[in-house]
Order: C-alpha cells, then structure tokens, then sequence
C-alpha cells in the first residue's frame, strides 16, 4: 500500500502540474488541501485493505497538487530573482528530508 501510493503521487505530481497552469495555484491548493482532509476522515469508515488503500490513493492524488500549486502561488508574490531565491532553499530542505527519510524506504 506503502509504494502504491508513492506510484499514485508520482502520477498525479504529473498531471497537477499541467492542471495548476490551466485552473491557477489558489484554488488546486484550498481543493487539494480541503480533499485530502476529506479522505483522511472518510479513512476511518473503512475497515478493510481495499477500502484503505482506495483512501490512500485518493489521499496521495490530493497532496500530490499540492507543491505545484504553491509554486504558482509564491511566484506570484516575488519577481523572479527574488523568487529562486525564496524557494532554493525550500527544495533542498525537501531533498535533504527525502534523503534522510530514503534509508527506512
């Protein structure tokens, strides 16, 4: 279930991205934050494998929108020196996270 969702992440970074340029970042970021909400409660109603791994995946797609829309939203804050400035850092605190993280994987 673990590396399924990773694979359903992975697929739905892909689509999110072409999404946030057509639907803008603000609302896929409120969509994907309020629906991943909703699949973590709806989680609980489930007491089988089937049924949390379909709330899984569901779960994973919603977060999944959620990088690229707040990129889109920051850009729109700072001009873009200062913007590769800004998010630089948050990129490789993220990398280094995974990396950390990529030794219990």
């Amino acid at each position: 279930m673990h590396r399924l969702g990773y694979l359903v992440y992975a697929v739905g970074k892909l689509f999110s991205g072409v999404a946030v340029d057509y639907l803008g970042g603000r609302l896929l970021f409120i969509g994907g934050l309020c629906l991943s909400g909703i699949f973590t409660l709806a989680f609980t109603f489930f007491d089988s494998i089937g049924g949390f791994t379909a709330m899984w995946c569901l779960n994973r797609i919603a977060q999944s929108v959620g990088w690229g829309a707040l990129v889109k939203v920051v850009s729109c804050w700072f001009d873009h020196h200062v913007r590769i400035c800004r998010l630089q850092p948050l990129c490789r605190l993220k990398e280094k996270g995974l990396m950390t993280l990529g030794a219990n994987i």
